[in-house]
């Protein structure tokens, strides 16, 4: 026993007797010997420090009462960082403010003192935009392809100030920057590794308390600078994926969770994935796609996609954040079925609150949607969905839009249809492009809401509003047209300047939003006093209800 005892310590381990795991003890110098010992059911521990490689673990299969875990030591305040940047020190001054350094691989960002320098130029994937072989050349031709937000080639002579271009035929990495980059006190650093942290079919493993930044994964690839691929009972707790220059998180396979997490500035997507009892909780997903790419392709907060079998199933997004994404706060795209998006906040992006695209079975509900560019909640082409109990307000769109696309079908040209879905116990107020879309598909149903607003806030119709298919104004007239919202109620006043207030300075502090929520009454004839905001997310569907027959409030 002891002289097992001494090889382990030679080894970096801390020996638990035979038959037990280890853990091992890395630091910056020695990851890549100590990742040559990992085994499954170990502990790999990370010492505080900036980590410049690439944690890389495929087929590590444990048991679910010996876990094999992956943690940075935070204990003592300090950060655990996997960084896909390297330090480039050996810069050459071409013109005033003008630097050159010779670079074998293209990067995608490049920091100065941890400032970003804007990109000019550049490619992703395959050569797009660059290779006229590219697959990507033929989608969303008509709205600046998938990457309207890249900025024009130009010569190295007529770079603007703090921007970066990369010559890929003379592989060299120009900078234009106030800084001289030949003083060694300026750090800078480019962009190099695709991966940063990349487990492939492994099972039962814990993943906590790492940062992961300054990825290159969109040069020659797609998907997250952390992946967890086609893999089961993996745990993610405590990570904070910032700064890269595609996704930042990327979970694809059956019983994963991503808990207490942050996924922050990232250059396209914060969170993405696909699987089967997937559970993301308590993430921030905020200010992503900086670089630009096209909101109607991929792009935003979080987008949980699939193939033929789908995206997310079985699974649940609750408590998390979307704020301030260039596109969509959270979108659910192709035949994701029986997710819960509950209790989350999606505000000022610029795209839709929350978007379910070609799927069926979700269940919508408690969230709160202001702020944003396009609709609140925008059910496009999908079906037996329940959207209720949600706070839809101030929104560029219309508030709920749950309509059949036209000439949308599956891979087997079945028509993706938008029938039995329920908009039920919601406050939907002051959305600029109207308040609910209805499908003319079968079952669909709208009732018990409380909507505010007048003009076009206080807009309906069945399907997309033409020429020939008019929109009608108000509750009763909704009604009278459809029968729908028998049992809603109606506020038809404008914003209050205190929300208006509030929606201009575009804030989330959570004690003003519930303070104007309260401030907003609605008092029917002869009914209880309803007070939005206590307790409204809470509708009870069995409540009991007044004479049917929608009614309109007093403010």
């Amino acid at each position: 026993m002891r002289c097992l005892a001494a090889l382990a310590i030679c080894f970096g381990l801390s020996w638990a007797g035979v038959g037990h795991a280890a853990t091992l003890v890395a630091t910056p110098e020695t990851l890549v010997q100590q990742l040559k010992q990992f085994r499954s059911g170990d502990t790999l521990l990370l010492k505080p420090g900036i980590y410049r490689g690439t944690i890389d673990l495929r087929n590590r299969m444990a048991e679910p009462d010996a876990p094999s875990v992956i943690r940075g030591d935070v204990s003592g305040g300090g950060r655990v960082v996997l960084r896909g940047s390297d330090v480039l020190a050996d810069w050459r001054l071409v013109a005033p403010g003008i630097y050159v350094h010779d670079l074998e691989k293209e990067a995608s960002q490049v920091f100065v003192n941890g400032h970003l320098l804007q990109q000019m130029g550049g490619t992703v994937f395959d050569g797009y935009p660059d290779n006229a072989q590219s697959a990507y050349r033929d989608l969303h031709p008509h709205d600046g392809g998938i990457w309207p937000g890249r900025k024009p080639v130009v010569a190295w002579q007529g770079m603007s100030a703090e921007t970066f271009w990369y010559d890929r035929k003379n592989k060299r990495l120009y900078a234009r920057t106030v800084e001289d980059l030949r003083d060694q006190a300026v750090r800078v650093e480019a962009s190099q590794r695709e991966r940063l942290l990349f487990l492939e079919n492994v099972q039962f493993m814990q993943v906590r308390d790492l940062d992961i930044e300054h990825a290159n994964t969109s040069v020659t690839n797609r998907g997250g600078a952390l992946v967890v691929w086609r893999s089961r009972d993996v745990s993610l707790r405590g990570i904070r994926a910032s700064w890269n220059d595609l996704t930042g998180i990327q979970l694809a396979g059956e019983r994963i969770s991503l808990i207490g997490s942050e996924a922050m500035h990232n250059g396209q997507l914060g969170v993405s994935g696909f699987g089967s009892r997937i559970t993301v909780q308590q993430v921030k997903s905020s200010y992503n796609n900086r670089r630009g790419f096209n909101k109607w392709w991929e792009a935003g907060g979080f987008k949980f996609i699939g193939f033929d079998d789908g995206a997310l199933r079985d699974s649940v997004v609750v408590d998390c954040q979307a704020l301030f994404n260039r596109g969509d706060g959270i979108w659910l795209d192709w035949k994701n079925r029986n997710v819960q998006v509950a209790r989350n906040v999606s505000a000022y992006n610029t795209g839709f609150g929350i978007h379910y695209e070609a799927s069926s079975a979700g269940v919508i509900e408690d969230n709160l949607i202001f702020g944003n560019g396009q609709r609140g909640v925008y059910l496009s082409s999908s079906r037996t969905t329940s959207v209720r109990h949600n706070l839809i307000v101030g929104n560029g769109g219309e508030g709920v839009v749950s309509v059949t696309e036209q000439g949308r079908k599956d891979n087997q040209g079945r028509r993706l249809d938008s029938d039995t879905n329920r908009v039920e116990a919601n406050v939907i107020g002051w959305n600029a492009g109207g308040a609910v879309y209805l499908s003319s598909d079968p079952g669909n149903v709208s009732d018990r809401n409380v909507f505010l607003g007048e003009g076009v806030a206080s807009r309906f119709s069945v399907n997309y509003p033409s020429p020939l298919n008019l929109p009608v104004y108000g509750l009763a007239a909704w009604f009278q047209r459809t029968g729908q919202d028998a049992r809603s109620w109606w506020m038809n006043a404008p914003m209050p300047d205190v929300w208006a207030a509030y929606f201009k300075a575009r804030s989330t502090a959570k004690a003003p939003l519930v303070a104007l929520v309260l401030e907003a009454r609605v008092r029917p004839s002869g009914g209880p006093l309803v007070v939005l905001g206590q307790d409204v997310s809470r509708l009870s569907l069995e409540a009991p209800l007044p004479d049917v027959g929608p009614r309109e409030a007093l403010p």
